[in-house]
């Protein structure tokens, strides 16, 4: 009887055993699981801790495009439509982008000025280097907050140059042909640079006010390197349609102008 008493306690004992490790190989399953099912969710995010996505930037030689430049990416399988449009200062931090291959292309105003095709793969990182915008005649980029201005009221401009000189401003219409706005009696000196934008009303409150009466207006932003008028205003004659008798001559001078337009309305 004890013998019988042992033989079912042992037994007993190797099934709470068998039980035991059951429950442990349970346990462990269920743990390998829970890790299984993490990795399984969040294989992107580790995926990309070990291959992350490939980042681009631009680095800029000059200046004048990282103000005033835009940053267009596109698949260079479809360079109709932008993956991407930042203004190009924007993309001089790492930009995220999907594995593939690119354009990238820097515009300033309507014109193309820099482009580069880019293959990229996960993990690279590509600063893409931009170098100075040389131009044969100076670059102007002129905006303006007041896009409908109310007749007489003063006008503001944000004006930036690729090319340091002196800036004039005219009046233009078919009728006066073209008038001198800026600078006048009491503006502040006409130099413009590079690296600094000129703000028009300028530094002694001198500036331009749109019409009395409503209607469209169209001024002439001209920046010469000569501080003399007398290149501005050949070049204002010609833009606004004047008759000049032609000449001949060694050229020295560079310039560049931008035109806008803008109505004045009540």
């Amino acid at each position: 009887m004890p013998d019988d008493k042992v033989t079912l306690e042992t037994e007993k004992l190797r099934q709470d055993i068998r039980s035991l490790r059951l429950q442990r190989l349970l346990a462990i399953l269920g743990v390998v699981g829970t890790i299984i099912a993490f990795l399984v969710g969040n294989m992107s995010d580790i995926k990309a801790i070990f291959y992350p996505p490939p980042k681009i930037k631009l680095v800029f030689q000059g200046d004048f495009l990282k103000r005033t430049g835009t940053f267009s990416l596109y698949h260079n399988t479809d360079i109709n439509k932008a993956l991407m449009k930042l203004a190009a200062k924007e993309a001089t931090d790492w930009v995220s982008v999907d594995p593939g291959a690119y354009d990238i292309i820097i515009s300033s105003g309507k014109s193309q000025v820099f482009k580069r095709e880019l293959i990229l793969k996960n993990g690279d990182r590509e600063a893409v280097i931009i170098p100075p915008y040389f131009t044969p005649n100076i670059k102007l980029v002129v905006t303006s907050d007041i896009l409908r201005p109310a007749p007489g009221s003063t006008l503001k401009f944000h004006i930036q140059t690729s090319g340091n000189g002196y800036l004039w401003v005219y009046e233009i219409s078919r009728e006066q042909g073209f008038r001198l706005l800026y600078p006048g009696v009491g503006a502040a000196s006409n130099r413009i640079s590079v690296n600094k934008p000129f703000i028009l009303p300028d530094s002694n409150n001198y500036g331009i006010s749109a019409g009395d009466q409503p209607g469209e207006e169209k001024l002439l932003f001209v920046v010469t390197s000569s501080s003399h008028p007398a290149q501005a205003n050949k070049i204002a004659a010609r833009m606004s349609g004047v008759v000049t008798k032609a000449s001949g001559s060694v050229i020295t001078e560079n310039w560049g102008v931008q035109l806008l337009s803008y109505q004045v309305q009540l």
